[in-house]
């Protein structure tokens, strides 16, 4: 599940960006907690990432990664293993796309293991992607944010 997290997050820092602004809030929230794993990657890393990153390799697809990471800001991400936790953290993530202009861009079950990914526009512009990811065992919310429009992803995709 690990591996498929990190694929996730991958996957979605080459093919997507975005811009939180009450997200955090989820991130405030649970970093604190015992159990948690968290991870924050600040403006500033992005940048780094950006300037270091090259054209990138994906099977049979190229893929310029080094415009779309510089046009991320942060990334935001809690892991957790502890059930009730994750069942709280379930139940605010819900309550917080709920409130938003947020569309289910994928979903996948396997089993007990299931991914969603959700993305949140405004004035023409991906401002957040959200994924959404549990097995039995572990849940995972990450938030990535920036200012992406939808014909950057194709740019990037020669």
């Amino acid at each position: 599940m690990k591996k498929l997290t990190i694929l996730c997050a991958i996957c979605m820092m080459i093919l997507t960006s975005i811009s939180a602004k009450a997200q955090p809030d989820l991130y405030k929230k649970y970093a604190n907690i015992p159990g948690i794993t968290k991870v924050y990657i600040s403006p500033s890393m992005m940048k780094l990432v950006g300037a270091a990153a090259v054209s990138e390799s994906m099977g049979e697809m190229d893929v310029e990664v080094e415009q779309l990471i510089l046009k991320m800001r942060e990334m935001y991400l809690i892991s957790t293993e502890d059930s009730k936790v994750s069942i709280d953290l379930k139940n605010d993530f819900d309550s917080k796309i709920k409130n938003k202009n947020v569309e289910l861009l994928m979903e996948v079950a396997d089993g007990d293991d299931n991914i969603h990914i959700y993305s949140e526009s405004k004035e023409n512009l991906i401002n957040s992607i959200y994924f959404f990811i549990t097995d039995s065992s572990e849940t995972v919310m990450i938030i990535f944010t920036g200012d992406l429009k939808p014909d950057d992803l194709a740019k990037i995709i020669k």
